[in-house]
């Protein structure tokens, strides 16, 4: 899925220049006018025997392709949807038949997603190991169940932003799936696709790419829209005299060539024939076979694969695998900091530093900054301390510090230049919105909130004593009890409560949404607000899932 523009591009030539990528009408006319005396695409071999041949194994798959439609609860995928239908939809669920991939890396999910997860579901068992790269995954995180969270591998954030060894764990009958920005700039995800990941694929890796049309052009009423991609023009490119990657399928050209099979055969790819294109690395790159078996040592799945970071709390090098790097596991063997730590010091280091992440050891000495922690760690609060004019405030002792007070003391107005408050708002009693605007008040105008709370993608938060006034916790048969007594008087009772480790008052009062936290901070008067989804694994930070997630927000500058 594209990035949403921010509207800060620089522009030295106006689109539809001549050395502008986005054509002008002219150019459109141009390549409109190629389309309706075609000549034969030279330097490329679509090895069309071998294309029939694939198609005839395929069709046995057409009588059993299972999706209805219009939506029903029983799939996720429906034919009726914007923008992956009737025949790309029919050669995905044949081609994965066919493959039985052991792996699929999904670069851009959405309904193609949902697509895999049904055929997953009912034809294999739920063994394909399923990876999805989307920094958007709001419509992905739709379509899982909850139990399969912990079966398929999330990574919220740009391909640009994506380890390309994580590629590497393909082998032969694999997939790589590819639906992008379809856009090639510097620094686009295709950039990174074409020039990092194609490069480093095992022999036998089967690659998607959508949006790929017969006679590698764009339908007229795209280009006359001013889509302006240009993916399959860079894609033939790269297949002209390429001895290491093959077609495979190149269903556009083929129903503009056969299109009597496929009314045969297929005939509801006539319906919507989409496009894309399948191709295989047949070619250089690691021989690593389905099997295993490979001309080098076999590499372990991105989960299981050592790694090396470097703490950016206390400077030490440290080896572990991304299962290992969760938000609560201590995973440096030196300062025992958290995944969760080393985010908060890496927000507190992009926001401090103009977007820089750099190692807390590696930071200059900043008197003229003062910072407050609301019973911060002390792995880090000691160093804090030793760089910035920085105080480490708690509830149960001096120096004291109630965040949900009716009001903070007068000495605290306006004196921070950043508040870090990890894992404290959760406990805060109601109303929580009076917590996030006496930390406004803390924050010097331009101050910054580096914020974690434990979080769900919920629409709203979770409230467990949204009526609390008058009330106490008491142990009536070994269990914890709290009573209480609403402002109207009624007396409320409840039990399974959820209390969390640590000094002071632990008892957990909600469990917030992402939404509900943005709305708070807004309603609070902070600007800039920024979940922090961007993984950093120079210095251990990893996020397996996307939630509870670091986020910072900033006063406004006066």
């Amino acid at each position: 899925m594209p990035e949403p523009g921010n509207g800060d591009a620089p522009q030295f030539y106006v689109p539809g220049h001549f050395y502008s990528p986005v054509p002008n009408r002219a150019d459109i006319r141009r390549a409109l006018d190629a389309t309706q005396q075609p000549a034969e695409i030279s330097a490329i071999d679509f090895r069309e025997s071998e294309q029939l041949e694939l198609l005839e194994r395929l069709k046995v798959y057409y009588p059993e392709v299972p999706f209805p439609e219009q939506a029903t609860s029983d799939f996720r995928f429906t034919f009726d949807n914007p923008s992956y239908s009737w025949c790309d939809a029919i050669m995905l669920f044949s081609m994965l038949r066919e493959l039985r991939p052991r792996r699929i890396i999904e670069v851009g999910s959405g309904y193609t997603s949902g697509l895999m997860l049904d055929v997953n579901d009912r034809f294999f068992d739920s063994k394909i190991d399923c990876t999805f790269v989307e920094p958007y995954p709001n419509l992905l995180l739709w379509l899982l169940r909850p139990d399969e969270l912990k079966r398929v591998t999330i990574i919220p954030t740009t391909m640009q932003e994506v380890d390309t060894d994580i590629f590497r764990t393909l082998r032969a009958g694999d997939v790589l799936f590819i639906d992008s920005s379809h856009v090639v700039k510097a620094g686009s995800d295709v950039y990174a696709l074409l020039f990092n990941v194609l490069p480093v694929l095992a022999r036998g890796v089967v690659i998607h790419f959508h949006d790929i049309f017969d006679r590698f052009e764009y339908p007229a009423e795209w280009l006359e829209k001013g889509f302006g991609w240009n993916e399959q023009y860079v894609l033939r490119a790269f297949l002209q005299f390429n001895s290491d990657f093959k077609i495979k399928l190149y269903t556009g050209r083929m129903i503009a060539r056969h299109r009597d099979w496929f009314a045969r055969w297929m005939p509801n790819c006539l319906r919507n024939p989409g496009g894309h294109i399948w191709i295989e690395r047949t070619g250089g790159g690691e021989n690593i076979g389905s099997s295993g078996q490979a001309d080098a040592p076999r590499l372990a799945a991105p989960s299981a694969r050592p790694l090396r970071f470097r703490c950016n709390i206390c400077g030490e090098h440290n080896t572990a695998i991304l299962d290992d790097l969760q938000r609560e596991k201590p995973t440096c063997t030196t300062c025992g900091s958290t995944a969760r730590a080393r985010a908060i010091i890496r927000a507190l280091s992009v926001e401090l530093f103009r977007g820089e992440s750099e190692a807390l050891p590696d930071w200059p000495l900043w008197k003229e900054v003062s910072g407050l922690g609301m019973t911060d760690w002390e792995g880090y609060a000691a160093r804090l301390a030793e760089k910035f004019s920085y105080t480490n405030t708690f509830l149960h002792k001096e120096p004291w510090l109630d965040v949900a007070a009716e009001e903070v003391p007068a000495h605290w107005i306006e004196s921070c230049d950043f508040v870090i408050s990890s894992e404290v708002l959760e406990h805060v009693l109601p109303p929580v919105s009076r917590a996030f605007q006496n930390v406004y008040n803390i924050l010097k105008p331009g101050g910054v909130l580096i914020l974690t709370v434990p979080y769900g993608l919920m629409p709203d938060t979770q409230e467990h004593f949204s009526d609390l006034y008058d009330f106490q916790i008491v142990e009536d048969r070994g269990t914890s009890v709290l009573r209480n007594t609403t402002r109207e008087g009624e007396v409320q009772e409840f039990r399974n409560l959820v209390f969390h480790g640590g000094p002071g008052s632990t008892l957990e009062m909600r469990v917030f949404s992402e939404n509900a936290l943005v709305r708070l901070l807004r309603e609070a008067g902070f600007e800039e607000i920024k979940v922090h989804r961007k993984p950093d694994i120079v210095h251990g930070v990893w996020w397996p899932e996307p939630w509870s997630l670091p986020i910072s927000a900033r006063k406004p500058r006066a």
